[in-house]
Parts: structure tokens; C-alpha cells; sequence
């Protein structure tokens, strides 16, 4: 009698089974860091960290759209201004037509459509309410979230004024590995 295995290799030299994972994050290179200087840029570095990582664009947009609110200003007249006034970002017509301003102005598309959208499930009558099972709605979360990921970038620079780096090098290419700014040079390490 021959009895068939329902595993025809040998397990533990085998790899483990391959499994497609999604996610808006790429490689990342630890050897240049932004400078942290303050508090609020922790905590606006923490939330692009938690934005960029998550695999769901809703959360991420909620996530981008708070590191808007670390200084405690008002997001949406923000954004009016960078996007109307001063053109400092751009957003394609393409994907103007999809976030279906009707009339309104990016910031409160935004806050409206998306970010109160998001966060409040119930929605007062005349209000739009988010239809997660529908797919035009993710690609318009989508499109929003890429839209907020480059107004927070904006943001971290221009008004946290986060554009200072630090390096990660080996003093005469040895030894324990530090972080040193480009005015250091190699002569002190940074205290983190």
C-alpha cells in the first residue's frame, strides 16, 4: 500500500509560502534623517511615520491631516492659501475633477469630504457619507490622501521649518556608527 503525504517536500528546509502584501511604503535609507530640533517636529515626523506605513488610505489621510494641525493653526485656510493664493502645490485637473469640488475650495473639500467624512461615520442630512464597499469612493480617498501627503510635506518644511539633516557615518570608517550634522561634520555626534 502507498500512502500518499499531503506534503510532498520537506518542510523545514522549505521557505515560507508567498504571500502579496500591499502597502504606500517603499524601502526607506536610515543613513540621512531630518534634524528633530522641537517637539512639534516629533510629532509631525511621527505622524508621516504612521501615515506613510499604514496600508489604508483613510487612516492616512487623518494621519496627514494632523500634522496640518501641530502648530494649532486652522488646516483648511492653509491649504486655501497654498493651493489658491500661492500655487505652492499642485493638484492636476484630473484630480480636481475627482475630488468633485462643486464649487468649494480645496480646504473645505478636504475637511468635508474627506477628513470629517472619515472620522464621522454618522454625517448630518446633505452631508456626503463615505461608501467604503464602492470603488470610486476609495480612488477619491485615494486621490485625497496623495493630494494631503503633499500639502503635509509642504507644511513640515515651510512652516515647522524641518530642513536640516543629520547623517549616519563611521569616524575614519570604523567604529560604532553615529548621527552628525553637515556643520559637525565628523567632530561631535548628536545627542538623540
Amino acid at each position: 500500500m502507498i500512502r500518499r503525504s499531503c506534503v510532498n517536500h520537506d518542510v523545514a528546509s522549505s521557505p515560507p509560502p508567498r504571500q502579496a502584501f500591499m502597502t504606500n511604503s517603499g524601502g526607506y535609507d536610515i543613513t540621512r534623517l531630518p534634524r528633530v530640533e522641537s517637539e512639534e517636529h516629533r510629532i509631525a515626523l511621527t505622524l508621516m511615520r504612521e501615515a506613510l506605513s499604514s496600508n489604508k488610505d483613510f487612516l492616512s489621510f487623518l494621519f496627514y491631516w494632523q500634522v496640518l494641525e501641530v502648530r494649532g493653526g486652522n488646516p483648511v485656510s492653509w491649504i486655501n492659501k497654498m493651493f489658491h493664493k500661492q500655487s505652492r502645490v499642485h493638484v492636476s485637473q484630473n484630480e480636481l475633477a475627482i475630488l468633485e469640488l462643486q464649487g468649494r475650495r480645496l480646504g473645505e473639500t478636504l475637511q468635508d469630504d474627506c477628513r470629517h467624512a472619515i472620522a464621522h461615520i454618522r454625517r448630518r442630512a446633505g452631508k456626503r457619507a463615505l461608501r467604503f464597499d464602492r470603488s470610486e469612493e476609495n480612488r477619491r480617498i485615494a486621490i485625497s490622501t496623495n493630494v494631503i501627503q503633499r500639502l503635509a510635506k509642504l507644511y513640515v518644511k515651510e512652516v515647522l521649518a524641518l530642513r536640516d539633516v543629520v547623517f549616519l557615518v563611521r569616524k575614519g570608517g570604523r567604529g560604532f556608527p553615529m548621527y552628525v550634522d553637515r556643520q559637525a561634520g565628523l567632530a561631535k555626534p548628536l545627542a538623540y
